[in-house]
């Protein structure tokens, strides 16, 4: 999922910009979402030269994804940061995916790296997938999701009985 092709519907109701200036040079989406900071990369080093850059703390995009099996998943995240603590997170219809996921200073805006968010659950069907900006200064390109590689181990709560003597 290219981080410029998020849904269409407005701000406040499929994107959320801090202002309504496009501080980015790209013409793409300036007439459904003109505030959406969308840059055109000069290097070459985003997929395809278009990128979401000047994020701020608060701000998201929303994704219509159709998951075609339930399991669990990798998503990694390209993104690039020339601050520190810049982070973001996932939200699944509104359920958040793994933690809270740092972009760590690459030195350069376009310096980019793949950041992992490790073996989150989906069931299949149709969802709306939310990247959200905990801490600005990154720029993203692209969300990719693949099936789970290695073991995942997932842990159920023990079960207790209650008697007479107490709990076994």
């Amino acid at each position: 999922i290219e981080a410029e092709n998020f849904l269409c519907g407005g701000e406040g109701v499929t994107h959320h910009d801090s202002d309504s200036i496009n501080f980015g040079n790209s013409p793409y989406r300036v007439v459904d979402a003109p505030g959406v900071d969308l840059r055109v990369n000069p290097t070459g080093s985003s997929s395809n030269n278009i990128e979401l850059g000047w994020t701020l703390a608060g701000e998201w995009l929303d994704y219509g994804i159709n998951v075609s099996q339930t399991r669990f998943y990798d998503i990694t995240i390209r993104a690039s940061a020339a601050v520190n603590n810049a982070s973001f997170r996932l939200l699944l219809d509104g359920v958040q995916l793994g933690a809270v996921t740092q972009v760590p200073n690459t030195g350069n805006i376009n310096t980019y790296q793949n950041l992992s968010v490790p073996a989150v659950m989906m069931t299949q069907g149709n969802h709306t997938l939310r990247l959200e900006i905990v801490n600005g200064g990154a720029n993203y390109d692209y969300i990719q999701m693949q099936n789970a590689v290695g073991p995942v181990i997932q842990f159920s709560a023990p079960t207790y009985t209650v008697n007479e003597n107490g709990v076994n």
